[in-house]
């Protein structure tokens, strides 16, 4: 005989306390009830003798959006340390920005010191572990700024305020339990993270060895004969050929902002500020056919490679995944038979520092038409541009799904962070093998 399960039993139960609901098994504590709480100092910069490398001395820059503080820009000697010695901050301490800056939140990998503009937390781990204040805390940055005050220019949490600050408690194994399962996030989230990064910076390395010695592994590589061109060494067999040797250019134009019939259209468009050397799929805005009509806008086919002439996109590339429209501030490069699309796409990407040298206009630096039509790229033959083609293409397609990874586990720990820190979702009674 099956039951369904009393809806008491499966609901979380709450109460209403001073900071809001809570479940009803969860306490709200004062932070000093919790540990002690230092505020740092800065020790007197004309001693140079108090600074070296034996302490971290901790500023907010270098709280980022990791959990751990791992690294710091300033480090206090033996002798400064002696100086600071009553506002030690032991391991495992949580620190949150509480002048200018309020809200930074992260957690010593080491004994520590800090400036001023910190409060610190050493945590009474029979009441507390560090985790479960630091990700209290990451959400609720707008509770911190509301107990600011006490200054005419930065917003500042006095230690008084910050220990009296209220803060909900749940019971010591939940508190593990939570913490668990939000770092298995991040901490797969900054995996993915530093996957991505050294994705890119293959993509980087994948691209001077292409486009120097042509689609050949590095033990070959020592077997291609290079030749010195104005672009810099290619292989014996490359030419060097002019954008305009080889391809039509259009720029385009943006309809008049005052006409209504121009806009709202089913023509896609798009402005410079899309151009992030990326494939372009989506537009800006749509025009309509009478806007294209009566504009210098251009159709240009999927496929198409577009340059930034201006703005802080300058010389940098998009690829085309649909038939689209450009304002003036993009020129489209159409090639004959002979150029690869994606080969050029790549290949501009990786001369954008050339393109950037014939740029004027110190504020607002910019390219002209001319500049492309002018610009020398180098021509390998057709089956090599799209082996070099290719091969990038791949790299981008493994950082795009790993792109597409790191956004999901994102929205996954948003949510998750929301919900177990509110008590919506108990983990409780979770079966951990490690906690």
């Amino acid at each position: 005989m099956s039951t369904k399960p009393n809806k008491e039993q499966t609901e979380p139960k709450f109460k209403e306390t001073e900071i809001g609901l809570i479940p009803e098994d969860w306490e709200v504590v004062k932070i000093k009830e919790l540990g002690k709480v230092i505020t740092g100092k800065t020790p007197p910069t004309k001693e140079k003798d108090y600074f070296g490398s034996d302490y971290p001395f901790i500023k907010i820059p270098d709280i980022g959006d990791s959990v751990y503080i791992n690294k710091t820009k300033t480090m206090l000697s033996k002798k400064g340390a002696e100086y600071m010695n009553s506002l030690k901050i032991p391991k495992d301490s949580v620190l949150i920005s509480c002048l200018a800056t309020i809200g930074k939140v992260g957690i010593t990998t080491r004994d520590s010191f800090t400036n001023q503009q910190i409060n610190s937390l050493i945590c009474d781990r029979n009441k507390v572990i560090p985790p479960w204040v630091y990700y209290y805390f990451k959400i609720n940055t707008s509770y911190l700024e509301s107990l600011g005050g006490g200054g005419s220019i930065y917003t500042n949490i006095s230690k008084s305020k910050f220990e009296n600050a209220l803060i909900p408690l749940p019971p010591l194994p939940e508190q593990k339990r939570i913490a668990y399962v939000l770092s298995t996030i991040q901490n797969a989230r900054e995996k993915t993270e530093n996957v991505i990064n050294s994705l890119k910076e293959f993509k980087k390395s994948m691209m001077k060895h292409l486009f120097t010695y042509g689609p050949v592994s590095l033990e070959e590589a020592e077997k291609v004969k290079l030749k010195e061109t104005e672009i810099g060494r290619i292989p014996e067999h490359w030419e060097v050929v002019k954008v305009s040797d080889f391809a039509i250019t259009k720029a385009g134009g943006t309809p008049s902002t005052l006409e209504n019939r121009y806009w709202n259209g089913d023509v896609p468009w798009i402005n410079s500020g899309e151009l992030h050397n990326c494939y372009i799929n989506k537009p800006t805005k749509y025009i309509t056919k009478l806007g294209l009509k009566n504009s210098a806008a251009k159709l240009l086919p999927a496929n198409t490679v577009v340059i930034a002439l201006t703005g802080a996109t300058t010389g940098m590339v998009g690829f085309l995944t649909f038939e689209c429209s450009t304002n003036q501030s993009v020129v489209g490069i159409l090639p004959n038979k002979k150029f690869n699309e994606l080969y050029l796409f790549y290949h501009l990407i990786y001369s954008r520092e050339r393109v950037l040298s014939f740029a004027t206009g110190a504020a607002q630096p910019h390219i002209n038409k001319a500049v492309v039509d002018n610009l020398l790229v180098s021509l390998p033959p057709l089956p090599e541009q799209q082996q070099i083609a290719s091969i990038l293409s791949a790299i981008d397609s493994r950082i795009e799904a790993e792109e597409a990874k790191k956004k999901a586990l994102d929205e996954l720990f948003k949510s998750m962070l929301h919900n177990l820190m509110t008590g919506k979702i108990r983990v409780k009674d979770l079966t951990l093998k490690e906690v």
